[in-house]
């Protein structure tokens, strides 16, 4: 083998060794990113599931408001059906 020949596979070598580093280094990131993302949209998930039952609850505020002021039919159906929900959901 002559120097040239040994200067090459060294600059090959040495090459693949720094794309390697730089792909792993790219994984990681995008790992690291992706996690993050996660736990943003869990957070958000959270809280927009708060909120809709402060909603749903304030709904069941509203037909049992109704109902005790004696509008019956829709109202008395719709209470009964979303008192149903919230006992299949606990």
């Amino acid at each position: 083998m002559t120097i040239e020949t040994l200067q090459g596979i060294w600059w090959v070598v040495t090459v693949v060794i720094i794309g390697g580093i730089a792909t792993i280094f790219r994984v990681g990131w995008k790992a690291r990113t992706q996690a993050h993302r996660i736990e943003t949209l869990e957070v958000c998930a959270k809280r927009q599931h708060n909120d809709i039952s402060q909603l749903v609850m304030s709904q069941l505020a509203i037909l049992d408001g109704l109902k005790q002021l004696h509008c019956n039919g829709e109202v008395t159906i719709a209470y009964k059906n979303l008192n149903e929900y919230l006992a299949k959901k606990e």
